[in-house]
């Protein structure tokens, strides 16, 4: 069954008030009901679009090992000693925006800096879980600065069905009898900064990034 939605809350009578159209024996109309499930599905929706993660960034960015570009490459096993940044933010579940096949997109947020002439690069990507990112068109995305002083990063990554992992989820009693089991779907983000300085005396700087789900464009 598809249920629709009007895309924005509507508020209902609050109950017990005088036009309270909920009250016992008084049975609403279909388009009182439409709009209950209206609202029923836009919180569902909402609710999945939420923070995934914060990081407190790093000032000592010169690693300067990424080509931008369709292919690129960058040290996902870098330690920070090494003058990259590099994080696994984490596994997430990630459902689908309500009965459509459409995807939340990624969005991290962050401020940076460089130092003249050098560009400060920022990278989002996604892989599977257990696996770090391939950097294969549509997996990651990357944005770039060559402020001098703290400016506001931005990088949406447009994820897609199939980058959606299917995991196995069983859910048990106290007992240990299986309660419910299915499947849910996830995927694995990354976070990393660079500086084309590649010098531990010309850095650059990255300041809270902060992963999030935002609506389907």
């Amino acid at each position: 069954m598809t249920i629709t939605t009007a895309g924005r809350w509507i508020d209902l009578p609050t109950s017990g008030g005088g036009a309270d159209r909920l009250a016992l024996d008084e049975p609403g109309g279909a388009g009182l009901f439409q709009i209950a499930a209206s609202n029923a599905t836009l919180a569902a929706r909402e609710n999945n679009l939420r923070t995934l993660w914060e990081g407190f960034g790093s000032s000592d960015v010169h690693l300067d090992t990424f080509i931008t570009g369709e292919i690129g490459t960058f040290q996902w096993g870098a330690e920070d000693t090494d003058g990259g940044y590099v994080r696994l933010a984490g596994t997430f579940r990630v459902r689908t925006h309500g009965e459509t096949a459409d995807v939340p997109r990624l969005h991290l947020a962050a401020r940076g800096l460089s130092v003249a002439p050098y560009t400060l690069g920022l990278v989002l990507a996604v892989a599977a879980p257990g696996e770090a990112p391939s950097m294969r068109a549509g997996t990651y995305a990357t944005t770039t600065t060559t402020a001098t002083s703290l400016t506001d990063l931005a990088v949406t990554l447009a994820l897609t069905p199939d980058l959606l992992v299917p995991e196995s989820l069983s859910l048990q009693s106290g007992g240990g009898a299986v309660e419910e089991a299915g499947q849910h779907t996830v995927l694995s983000v990354w976070v990393g900064a660079w500086c084309t300085s590649g010098s531990g005396a010309s850095k650059g700087a990255v300041y809270g990034p902060t992963v999030l789900l935002r609506e389907p464009a």
